[in-house]
């Protein structure tokens, strides 16, 4: 057989190999659409699901007495804890510092990270208008 002959041949064996591959790619492709879809419908509307809008995450409120019990967890794991504007280190909490915080008040928290995405600083904010 000569040379070019054999060339045409695993030429076209070459090219029917790749568009079966690629056919069969295609319908592998098609079935995971239309499973994804499937799953998509049957998940909507259950709580903690996917849900298919965008919307911003409610902010995280806490109560006064939790603030206290996170500035007192704060001197333990050595994170630093603002709360409405004044700053308590992990070096010495006083008692007087604990009177700063009104425990009937409602608090939403704020985080600042470093670059490994450890929260070094806890900063409370006191919402006006809310209390216990």
């Amino acid at each position: 057989m000569s040379e070019n002959a054999q060339n045409m041949i695993f030429l076209s064996v070459s090219l029917v190999v790749f568009v079966s591959a690629s056919w069969i790619t295609l319908n592998m492709l098609r079935q995971m659409d239309h499973t994804l879809q499937a799953v998509s419908a049957a998940n909507q509307g259950q709580s903690q699901s996917i849900q298919v809008t965008l919307r911003t995450s409610s902010s995280e409120v806490y109560s006064g007495s939790q603030v206290l019990y996170s500035l007192s967890e704060s001197k333990r794991i050595g994170i630093i804890v603002e709360v409405d504007g004044y700053i308590f280190d992990s070096a010495e909490i006083l008692e007087t510092d604990y009177n700063r915080i009104d425990v009937q008040q409602m608090y939403s928290v704020g985080y600042i990270r470093d670059g490994s995405g450890n929260i070094i600083r806890l900063i409370f904010t006191g919402l006006k208008g809310t209390s216990i």
